[in-house]
C-alpha cells in the first residue's frame, strides 16, 4: 500500500477532486435530487473509509480530503480551468480528472492501490446515482439509477479501465 506522501500537493488534491468530479457528472446526468444527491455524496464519502477498510490510501483520502472541508474545496475547484457549460462538458471533464488522477495512482501506487483507487470513485458515482429514484411520482415507482445516469456511471467506468461488470466487482454496490 502506498503511503500518502508519496504524491505531491496537487497529486493529492487531483485524487480527491476526481472522485468527485465522477460523481458531479453522475448526478448531473438526470434531472432532479440536487439535496438528496449531495447528501449521499456526504454520506458514501464519510462511509467509504469503512467500505474500504484495507486501503491505506483511499482511507487518506476520505479522512484528510473531505468534500465540506472549504479550504480543500477551492483549491481544488482551482484545478479545473474553467468551469464546464455543459453536462458534456461536465462528463468530459470527469473523465479527464479521473484518467489524470488514475495515473496518478498507477506511477505512485500500488496494483492494489489502483484497483482500491477505481473502486473508491464508482463507489462515491454509484450512491449518488441511487440517491433518487428517476422517474418516481410521490418517491412510488421509477428507476434506481436512470439511463442517463448509468450512461455517465459506465463512461467513467471505461475512463477508469473497467469492463461492463463493473458493478459486480464494487463494494457496497447492490
Amino acid at each position: 500500500m502506498t503511503d500518502p506522501t508519496a504524491f505531491d500537493r496537487q497529486e493529492w488534491l487531483l485524487l480527491g477532486t476526481a472522485p468527485l468530479a465522477a460523481a458531479a457528472a453522475v448526478a448531473v446526468a438526470a434531472p432532479g435530487g440536487g439535496r438528496r444527491e449531495e447528501q449521499a455524496l456526504l454520506l458514501a464519502w464519510r462511509s467509504a473509509d469503512a467500505v474500504f477498510a484495507e486501503s491505506q490510501l483511499v482511507g487518506a483520502i476520505v479522512r484528510e480530503l473531505d468534500p465540506q472541508d472549504r479550504a480543500e474545496q477551492e483549491a481544488a475547484q482551482a484545478a479545473l480551468a474553467e468551469p464546464p457549460s455543459s453536462f458534456s462538458n461536465v462528463l468530459d471533464e470527469a473523465i479527464d480528472l479521473c484518467q489524470r488522477a488514475l495515473a496518478v495512482v498507477e506511477q505512485r501506487g500500488s496494483a492494489q492501490d489502483v484497483e482500491d483507487y477505481r473502486r473508491f470513485v464508482l463507489y462515491l458515482a454509484r450512491q449518488v446515482a441511487t440517491a433518487t429514484r428517476e422517474g418516481s411520482l410521490l418517491g412510488l415507482g421509477g428507476q434506481a439509477i436512470s439511463r442517463a445516469e448509468r450512461s455517465a456511471l459506465d463512461q467513467i467506468a471505461r475512463a477508469l479501465g473497467l469492463d461492463h461488470d463493473w458493478a459486480d466487482q464494487t463494494p457496497g454496490l447492490v
